[in-house]
């Protein structure tokens, strides 16, 4: 698989890494690979070099903050040739059900919490995600839940 992380702090992109290495297997001595950007600036440069399996994205960046990321995340995407049905999953400090609630209507396909869900939920909205990415017409479940 082949993942962009969007966030800025060190500590957890090594906590993202390690766990799309247990939840996925991701490795990058196999097909998978994860590239790395810390703001929106930097995913604006990356999103067209490869396609994507998926995103995954901090709320908080250096150049945005809360829901806006994934409102520009999803517009930047949008336009790209090759990333355009890309899902974002985001991955973030913030445990409110109101925000999650208004990413997913912003555009995300999940919302997990760092420190709070573990492998098994990564592993779980991943499949979702990328489920939906192949199967458009069945992915909005979540959505439609939470609307």
């Amino acid at each position: 698989m082949k993942v962009l992380i969007v966030d800025d702090s060190p500590q957890d992109l090594m906590f993202a890494q390690e766990m799309l290495e247990k939840s996925i297997h991701l490795s990058t001595s196999k097909k998978g690979f994860c590239k790395v950007a810390g703001s929106i600036d930097e995913f604006s440069k990356h999103i067209n070099e490869t396609e994507f399996d998926f995103i995954l994205l901090d709320l908080n960046l250096p150049d945005s903050e809360g829901l806006e990321t994934v409102t520009t995340v999803d517009e930047i995407k949008r336009i790209s040739s090759l990333n355009s049905h890309t899902p974002i999953i985001v991955l973030t400090g913030t445990d409110d059900y109101a925000i999650a609630k208004k990413a997913i209507n912003a555009g995300a396909k999940d919302y997990l919490i760092k420190g709070v869900d573990d492998e098994k939920q990564l592993e779980r909205a991943v499949r979702f995600a990328t489920y939906s990415r192949r199967n458009p017409k069945r992915g909005g479940w979540l959505k439609r839940k939470l609307a």
